[in-house]
């Protein structure tokens, strides 16, 4: 019997962990699958413990490892390693930059099929934040046997930028539980900011400057201008206080509303009137799966890479110029042409009712391609593939 071990760092929120939940949560019953992560501080998604291993907790008791605990990247690797090595672990799957390299190397010693998952646009400005992404990438490209991306736009710049066989990279969508996500966008939304006749504008992700916050709340702010309407942010983040005080500089602190980390998005994506993305770049975004899961109406900017590919360009919802995130100092400074389009398309559909009725009932058969169950199957029938591979 084949046995799959599942690898990230931690059970926080983000798109990376609700597929890992996922995945792990909803495993064929004929193949055991084991999920390991190195925090446990917080667990924002639900999963049965019997099968779970914190490595932090397990491994430091050795007194080696209390000794490199704190050199994290070879405390991660050996620890990983010798955790393959007592389980016997068959195929191991890893999630994010740091767990890939962690993955990539402890399987070199062991007799584990490696596979990792790039879940972001691997194709970014050269940052710290970039430097982390590309050594795994280089990585890959010799050591995994098998690549996972959720984007066509991601596997192009693997194969074309980093030279990577495309043989050795499936691309599968992010998985969504449609029956769960139907009963729980019914619940009762208890926030009095949502009991008014005003459209509301709602998006939902990091408050991290690849979100783009900064500019959708520069755009709410001239959109209010025209239209009575209001914005709610689902997230938690980094630029928390800052976008704050953006929002009160800009003197639309009654109108914006931070929801914080929501256990529920999908309660305020069914009763939102428009659901606005703003991201400078992605993977696939699961925020416009979810979305359209909900029926609620989208306005997304066209970046690399998900939004395109999600909304089939431009069938199940409106797409917008890319974001640059450039923002000067000034917030007062007019609009750029890409905020200028982008509220301009929020305009349009909150002036043409009937235009949101479309893109919500053509959301019903969109979503059928993001099923859980036949995600799920793809995922592991690349495992056993992987698996049987010599």
């Amino acid at each position: 019997m084949v046995l799959v071990n599942l690898l990230i760092k931690s059970l926080e929120g983000g798109g990376a962990q609700r597929v890992v939940a996922e995945l792990y949560s909803s495993h064929p019953v004929d193949i055991p699958t084991r999920l390991s992560i190195f925090s446990s501080k917080i667990f924002a998604y639900k999963v049965d413990s019997n099968n779970l291993t914190i490595l932090s907790s397990e491994f430091c008791k050795t007194k080696l490892l209390k000794l490199i605990y704190f050199v994290r990247p070879i405390y991660y690797i050996i620890s990983y390693a010798l955790y393959l090595r007592r389980n016997k672990v068959d195929v191991s799957v890893s999630f994010l930059p740091s767990m890939n390299i962690t993955n990539i190397i402890s399987c070199l010693f062991t007799r584990t099929k490696c596979i990792v998952s790039v879940r972001n646009n691997p194709n970014r400005p050269m940052t710290y934040e970039y430097i982390l992404l590309y050594i795994p990438i280089c990585l890959m490209r010799f050591f995994a046997d098998h690549i996972i991306v959720n984007s066509n736009g991601s596997k192009q710049v693997l194969i074309q930028k980093y030279h990577i066989n495309p043989d050795k990279i499936s691309v599968i969508y992010n998985p969504k539980d449609i029956k769960k996500i139907q009963k729980l966008k019914s619940e009762v939304i208890t926030e009095t900011f949502f009991q008014t006749e005003e459209p509301i504008l709602l998006t939902a992700g990091r408050l991290v400057p690849q979100k783009g916050h900064v500019h959708l709340i520069r755009i709410f702010s001239e959109l209010r201008k025209t239209h009575s309407c209001k914005l709610a942010i689902c997230g938690v983040g980094p630029l928390e206080k800052q976008l704050k005080q953006l929002v009160y500089d800009l003197q639309i602190e009654e109108d914006v509303l931070f929801l914080g980390w929501c256990d529920n998005v999908y309660k305020y994506m069914a009763r939102a009137t428009l659901f606005v993305f703003s991201s400078l770049y992605e993977g696939q975004p699961n925020v416009l799966i979810e979305a359209l899961v909900c029926g609620c109406p989208i306005v997304a900017t066209d970046c690399d890479f998900g939004p395109r590919e999600i909304l089939a360009n431009g069938e199940y919802g409106l797409l917008c110029k890319k974001l640059g995130g450039e923002i000067s100092k000034n917030i007062l400074t007019p609009l750029t042409s890409a905020e200028v389009d982008m509220c301009d398309k929020l305009k349009l559909l909150l002036d043409e009712p009937e235009l949101r009725k479309s893109f919500s009932d053509k959301s019903i058969e969109r979503r059928l391609v993001f099923e859980k169950e036949n995600i799920i199957k793809e995922y592991y029938d690349i495992f056993m593939t992987v698996y049987n591979t010599k």
